[in-house]
């Protein structure tokens, strides 16, 4: 049985329509899976280098501000309304170092969390990591506070 030029051409016609249709499914898809692994990457690089400007600026603050506070009161503790002052600082710095672009890009990598609370909950993290001295492996510097272990004993 022969079939009929004009068949033969609107079966060729559809076939590539259907493949043209597929291929375009295809390329739609793999574009969304690459969008979203960037996506991805580069939210997990905002929140990199939000830990590192949060680890840095404490650090920095525990070395002036924090001891000089210390050493001012008369006890050699910090009230808590100097901690809050402290950890409002920090923050604030963190805000600054990452600007306006990265904040954004923060802001759609925390989700459903402000970035106010994320960066306040970042700072309590290193400020507990820099009690524990565990900030001078990480920022190869002197942290303010040696670990508990070396600690002099009253």
């Amino acid at each position: 049985m022969k079939i009929p030029p004009d068949l033969m051409r609107a079966l060729l016609l559809a076939f590539w329509m259907i493949i043209s249709a597929a291929a375009t499914y295809l390329a739609a898809k793999i574009k969304r899976y690459l969008d979203s692994i960037t996506k991805t990457a580069e939210q997990q690089a905002i929140l990199d280098r939000a830990w590192k400007f949060v680890q840095s600026e404490v650090s920095a603050l525990s070395q002036t501000s924090v001891l000089a506070l210390k050493d001012a009161a008369s006890d050699g503790r910090l009230t808590k309304e100097d901690a809050l002052r402290m950890r409002e600082l920090a923050t604030e710095r963190v805000r600054k170092s990452l600007g306006e672009a990265g904040m954004r890009l923060l802001d759609q990598a925390t989700g459903n969390r402000s970035v106010t609370e994320y960066l306040e909950a970042l700072v309590e993290a290193a400020v507990r990591a820099d009690k524990r001295g565990d900030l001078v492996a990480v920022l190869g510097q002197r942290a303010s506070n040696p670990p508990p272990e070396t600690q002099a004993k009253p």
